[in-house]
């Protein structure tokens, strides 16, 4: 969303979804002296008035792609202030990775009391740089870094995940070429020619398909999904194939079947971390899944430290669970990670809170199953990811019906 930044010509993005985190991002942009014209999910923007150096904490912290900006607004004016970015609060972002990446690539920083950052360009440049973790994060943030310097850079554990390389499709509009030498490595030639009339489209959202394909799976509900793109997904089909569903892929579509699911007595054990393992973000919901699911399970996460406050919401509606931690997450030594529990749990009614996006995904599926209504708290949550979560369920499932709160 911010790539219009490198240009001062219009920019047509495509398949733009109307979320809350989309309008966050925007909000910035507008802010900073965009012009935005947004129709359906089609937004042309351009970046030719910017003039403001500054993201107010607010702004920055409402999304977790902020920090996408740093590189791109400290490249364009030479300098910036901003705050950490923000998003989901399932445990630290990591945002102190994020600086020390950028400092590689001659952007430095100072940073002052409530939170404060003022970026500024400096003359250092490493021309080959290995990322600490392979995340979409930091593998998006090492392009939009190099690409000021307008010389040949290597970067070496990149993220795998099929969106980078749509986004590394999307920034040879903006004046670069990309080679990919190997796995989790590539090379960035910088040149001059942008392309004169940009226009891109957004890719499919994989969590939101994901959402869609278990929630049916919970459900035991036959799902088609059009417009279907397959990457990424092969780890999400095996397990649901393992709960008794059977997945049949078309060219641009996905077909689910999960009649026959939840027949058998399966203990699953699960881990949830980055591609090509089993997504973080499916962690909730997946979690849901298989407490219909007869047998002995283990859920494991691997990633954020509080990717499982899920649970306690859960037990709220009656399923009985257990906290364990026989390994660490990655960012924080000791806190829970790990939990055990039985299978075909019923769901009961009850008045729960979506702490986080996901959180809030999961809840709205647990309440599909249960006979009887739940009232879900901060549901707003809900909207930074997907557009009308509610709305597309009650489409879904016959038996799922909603209503908004005035609150």
């Amino acid at each position: 969303m911010f790539l219009p930044i490198l240009t001062d010509k219009p920019v047509l993005i495509t398949n733009v979804p109307r979320i809350t985190d989309i309008q966050k991002n925007l909000e910035i942009l507008k802010s900073l002296g965009a012009s935005l014209v947004f129709d359906k999910n089609t937004i042309e923007i351009e970046c030719r008035d910017l003039s403001t150096r500054r993201i107010s904490q607010e702004e920055a912290t409402a999304t977790t792609g902020s920090k996408f900006l740093i590189p791109l607004l400290t490249a364009r004016f030479g300098n910036l202030e901003t705050f950490p970015s923000g998003g989901d609060d399932i445990g630290d972002r990591g945002f102190d990775n994020y600086v020390n990446l950028i400092k590689k690539f001659g952007i430095g920083h100072e940073k002052f009391s409530g939170g404060l950052y003022k970026f500024h360009l400096e003359d250092r440049f490493e021309e080959s740089i290995e990322l600490p973790f392979p995340s979409y994060g930091l593998t998006v943030l090492a392009v939009l870094c190099g690409m000021r310097h307008r010389k040949p850079f290597e970067i070496g554990n990149i993220s795998i995940e099929p969106e980078i390389f749509d986004f590394l499709d999307t920034v040879e509009l903006f004046g670069v070429k990309v080679f990919r030498i190997d796995v989790g490595r590539i090379l960035i030639e910088p040149h001059t020619n942008i392309v004169e009339k940009i226009h891109y489209t957004n890719s499919m959202d994989r969590n939101v398909a994901a959402t869609y394909l278990i929630a049916a799976t919970a459900k035991k509900k036959k799902l088609i999904l059009e417009g279907f793109d397959n990457r990424g997904f092969g780890k999400l089909f095996e397990t649901l194939n393992a709960l008794g569903a059977e997945v049949t892929l078309d060219e641009n579509s996905v077909t689910i079947d999960a009649n026959e699911c939840f027949s058998k007595t399966a203990d699953m054990d699960l881990s949830t971390h980055i591609f090509p393992m089993l997504h973080s973000d499916w962690n909730a919901m997946l979690s849901v899944v298989l407490t219909q699911q007869p047998g002995s399970h283990c859920v494991q996460e691997l990633l954020f430290e509080d990717r499982m406050k899920h649970w306690p919401e859960l037990g709220k509606m009656g399923v009985d669970y257990e906290f364990r931690n026989p390994r660490r997450t990655r960012l924080v030594k000791g806190r829970p990670s790990f939990v055990s529990f039985q299978g075909d749990q019923p769901f009961l009614p009850a008045d729960v809170y979506a702490t986080d996006l996901r959180t809030g995904a999961a809840l709205l599926m647990a309440a599909s199953l249960t006979k009887g209504s739940t009232e879900i708290q901060n549901i707003g949550e809900v909207y930074r990811g997907y557009e009308d979560l509610p709305l597309v369920f009650s489409k879904m499932f016959d038996d799922f019906h909603y209503e908004k709160s005035a609150n």
